[in-house]
C-alpha cells in the first residue's frame, strides 16, 4: 500500500512538473513574439479610454486620451476629455501640464514620484517583458494576456496584479491594474498607427499638436 501511494505521489509530481514546464515554454514563446514585434516598431500613436474604478464609488471615472511613443525614451500621454492634462517623457527629462496650461518640469533622476510613474508606464508599453521578470512574476493567463504580480513588498502594498491583453499586432489593447484596496484602473487602447514620424514638438511642449480624435460619450 505504501509503495502504491509513493508511486501515485511520484506520478503526480511528474505530471505537475510537466505542466509547469509546458506553461513556462508557452510563456517564453509568447513573450519572445511580443518582443520581436516590438523591435520592428520604433514608434506608434493610438487613442485610449481610461476607467478609474474606486472602491468607494459605484460608477467609474472615465477619461479619453491619446498616446504617442517613440522608442526607446520618448512618450506623450495626453488626456483630452473631460479635462486636458499632458505628461511628457523625453529621455531623462519630463513635463507635466494641466487644463490651465500650468506646466511643471521634472528630472526623472531627482524626482522619485515621477520616476516611479514613468517606470510603470514603460513597464507595459515598451515591450521588454523579459527584463520585467526581475520585478514581476509573469504568467500567461489567456491566449494573448499576461498577468504581472509585483515581487517587491513595497509594490505589493499597492498593486495586486497587472493584466495586459494584446491585439493582433501584439500591441497592448487592454491594461487592467488591480489594487490591494479593491480599486482598479482599466485602459483600452485602439486605432494604432505604427512607425509614425511624430513632430519633435510633441515631446518638448504641452502645446504641441496632439493626435486628433473625435469627442464622444465615453462612460456608460
Amino acid at each position: 500500500m505504501k509503495e502504491a501511494k509513493l508511486f501515485l505521489l511520484i506520478g503526480f509530481l511528474l505530471l505537475w512538473a510537466g505542466c509547469v514546464q509546458a506553461a513556462d515554454l508557452e510563456l517564453a514563446s509568447f513573450v519572445s513574439r511580443v518582443e520581436e514585434q516590438a523591435k520592428k516598431i520604433k514608434s506608434f500613436q493610438c487613442k485610449f479610454i481610461q476607467e478609474r474604478h474606486l472602491a468607494i464609488f459605484s460608477k467609474p471615472l472615465c477619461f479619453q486620451g491619446t498616446l504617442v511613443l517613440v522608442r526607446p525614451d520618448r512618450l506623450r500621454w495626453e488626456f483630452v476629455s473631460p479635462l486636458r492634462s499632458v505628461l511628457i517623457l523625453n529621455k531623462e527629462k519630463g513635463l507635466k501640464c494641466d487644463d490651465s496650461v500650468v506646466s511643471r518640469k521634472f528630472d526623472l533622476q531627482s524626482d522619485p514620484v515621477m520616476y516611479q510613474a514613468a517606470r510603470q508606464l514603460w513597464a507595459w508599453l515598451d515591450g521588454a517583458y523579459t527584463r520585467l521578470q526581475r520585478e514581476y512574476d509573469i504568467t500567461l493567463v489567456g491566449p494573448e494576456t499576461l498577468q504581472l504580480r509585483p515581487k517587491s513588498r513595497q509594490m505589493q502594498k499597492v498593486i495586486n496584479t497587472i493584466e495586459i491583453g494584446f491585439d493582433k499586432t501584439l500591441q497592448p489593447a487592454r491594461v487592467e491594474i488591480m489594487e490591494i484596496d479593491g480599486s482598479r484602473t482599466v485602459i483600452a487602447f485602439s486605432d494604432y498607427l505604427l512607425n509614425v514620424d511624430p513632430a519633435d514638438s510633441l515631446f518638448e511642449t504641452c502645446l504641441g499638436e496632439s493626435v486628433n480624435i473625435r469627442q464622444h460619450s465615453i462612460c456608460p
